[in-house]
């Protein structure tokens, strides 16, 4: 009979709030959990920075403060030389965190290459990350950002990566397929007093002689492009790594 379920459900609960001995003991169903699990903001933690122009084999540089275990972390790193095009280059820390390659270009006008990296879930404690480049390289940058609230496992989405000539640069557009993901971005122009700003929606995070990054929450999943402001006409490589947010406590 239509409405028998709810009758019945109403009837336990009337027997299981009376005393004993006219009361029962009556096993109700457990509610349904939700479908999907909130998930927690992305934030940004901590980061630094080092520019180097001289002619080495490595680059690094030290978070200002311990970082926390479970965490992620995005390096950007740029370099220059002429026929560096096949340099082979290689982050590691001093945590022993392995890092898996994003994107990776070089221009071969200006003779400059631009990376990015990352580690979830990471191991924590007092960290300095190094880039490692062989052959050796000069016009070296390292720029490291840790963040909080982002997917442990395989959180890494989508990627856009673009060589060009503009006073605002971008990555071109890629396609999110979660709400609330990270967005970060990152820049190497031609001109070593270039002033690099955030583009619109953007929080600028490091700001090296070529080399800029920067990163926002995408409320909705969709298309974004990681966007920058230059202060005249440059080169450039602009690249972007998008990164879904974990599920919360």
């Amino acid at each position: 009979m239509a409405g028998s379920g709810a009758a019945n459900r109403r009837m336990l609960l009337l027997l299981a709030a009376l005393p004993a001995p006219f009361g029962c003991l009556v096993d109700l169903p457990s509610p349904r959990p939700a479908a999907d699990a909130a998930a927690s903001a992305p934030v940004y933690v901590q980061g630094d920075g080092t520019a180097d122009d001289s002619f080495a084999a490595t680059i690094g540089t030290a978070f200002p403060r311990p970082n926390i275990a479970g965490n992620l972390i995005v390096i950007a790193a740029s370099w220059g030389g002429t026929n560096m095009s096949d340099v082979e280059t290689s982050p590691a820390d001093s945590l022993g965190n392995t890092y898996a390659l994003i994107t990776r270009k070089w221009d071969p006008m200006f003779h400059q290459g631009l990376g990015i990296w990352y580690v979830a879930n990471i191991t924590g404690g007092s960290n300095t990350v190094t880039v490692s480049f062989n052959p050796a390289s000069s016009y070296r940058r390292i720029a490291v950002h840790e963040y909080a609230g982002v997917a442990s496992v395989s959180p890494l989405d989508a990627m856009a990566s673009q060589l060009s000539t503009s006073a605002t640069p971008t990555s071109t557009q890629a396609t999110t397929e979660e709400h609330g993901e990270l967005v970060f971005g990152a820049v190497v122009t031609t001109t070593m007093q270039q002033l690099i700003s955030a583009g619109e929606g953007f929080e600028l995070r490091q700001t090296l002689p070529l080399l800029g990054t920067e990163d926002r929450i995408q409320a909705s999943a969709g298309p974004v492009a990681a966007t920058f402001v230059l202060d005249a006409a440059s080169e450039y490589l602009c690249q972007m790594a998008t990164f879904e947010a974990g599920a919360a406590p």
